[in-house]
């Protein structure tokens, strides 16, 4: 499915929040088309942690961010942030996540509540992968650095290459993983299989 024009959040019906409901109410009064929508409670699911759907998932479509003029875009990023942070601030916001031995990393930094996605040209889907929540992480810089990648990304700046992702080798599923990396600034692609796990399966 690609996403409308515009920002559209989808929740699980079991985190209803009136802070969704602000977001994209405040985002269409300011021009930028918004919805909100609800899906059913998730049961078990057979899939690598990293690409479950998260919670909480907002869709940004690419060519929407272009047709923005700079006060915008700069609006956006901010609500966005403001958004990702008050989310990943709410007291046991991260589901419970249960596997077979091996295949679940107790140590995963990465949020099963949050995430952020995009439509590639491929039609497969970026997925910003978000950190659980620290006092020492910036949800703003996270945010902001993942929109001007998409923004340079539809301009034809930077493309999978760019960030590490060879679709020509990588084909474990439509959804590319993305994240921040603090050291150089840049969103890169990340392996959806964590060297552990992959070696405790290649192990197998």
């Amino acid at each position: 499915m690609k996403f409308p024009n515009g920002v559209v959040l989808i929740h699980i019906e079991a985190l209803e929040n009136q802070d969704f409901c602000t977001f994209v109410d405040d985002l269409n009064r300011n021009s930028i088309p918004a919805l909100v929508d609800s899906r059913p409670n998730p049961g078990p699911q057979a899939c690598i942690e990293w690409l479950m759907p998260t919670a909480v998932m907002v869709g940004v479509s690419t060519g929407f961010l272009n047709e923005m003029g700079k006060d915008l875009y700069q609006y956006l990023k901010k609500q966005l942030s403001d958004l990702t942070t008050k989310t990943m601030k709410k007291p046991r916001i991260e589901p419970s996540v249960y596997g077979t031995s091996g295949k679940i990393d107790k140590n995963n930094p990465y949020s099963n509540a949050f995430s952020i996605y995009s439509d590639t040209r491929a039609g497969d889907k970026f997925k910003l992968l978000i950190p659980k929540y620290s006092l020492d992480v910036d949800y703003s810089i996270i945010v902001g650095a993942y929109l001007d990648f998409l923004h340079n990304y539809e301009l034809g700046i930077v493309s999978e290459l760019d960030i590490g992702f060879d679709p020509s080798k990588c084909v474990y599923s439509k959804t590319v993983l993305v994240t921040f990396n603090r050291s150089t600034n840049q969103i890169e692609w990340v392996d959806p299989i964590p060297s552990k796990i992959r070696d405790n399966v290649d192990a197998e």
